[in-house]
């Protein structure tokens, strides 16, 4: 999705840009890179998302931190499926859209999931699913 952002250097800076082909490139050439973009998205767009719920609102940064990065991480394709386990409580939904039980979520969305449901990609998702929270997250 189309991102845009203003900065406000303290000190001389060099500033580069990457065309969309050549970050494509970068990113299948260095999948290290890759994966850690994405885990620094899915950070971030996870803690702002937490912190309009109620029911997440009394976790702190830390503990939304630890929490996302427990989760599983999937990619699906349009119609592919995915059954949410036991220990799946909430899903993020990082881009895309899937739908469960006749609702549709899309990117941004964080919901709690009932035990074994499926989750159907409604285009191309990227989604994490969550364990329940213990008293590590609470």
């Amino acid at each position: 999705e189309p991102r845009s952002a203003s900065i406000c250097a303290s000190t001389a800076v060099t500033v580069g840009v990457v065309g969309r082909d050549a970050f494509h490139q970068l990113m299948k050439s260095y999948p290290s890179l890759h994966d850690e973009l994405w885990r620094a998205l899915t950070r971030r767009r996870f803690c702002d998302c937490s912190r309009q719920l109620p029911e997440l609102s009394h976790l702190n940064q830390r503990e939304r931190l630890r929490w996302v990065d427990t989760g599983r991480r999937i990619d699906l394709e349009a119609g592919q499926s995915v059954n949410v386990s036991e220990e799946d409580a909430w899903a993020f939904v990082l881009i895309g859209a899937i739908e469960s039980s006749g609702a549709r979520y899309g990117s941004g969305s964080l919901f709690q999931t009932a035990t074994e449901v499926t989750l159907k990609a409604l285009e191309k998702t990227r989604l994490v699913l969550l364990p329940r929270r213990n008293s590590e997250f609470i």
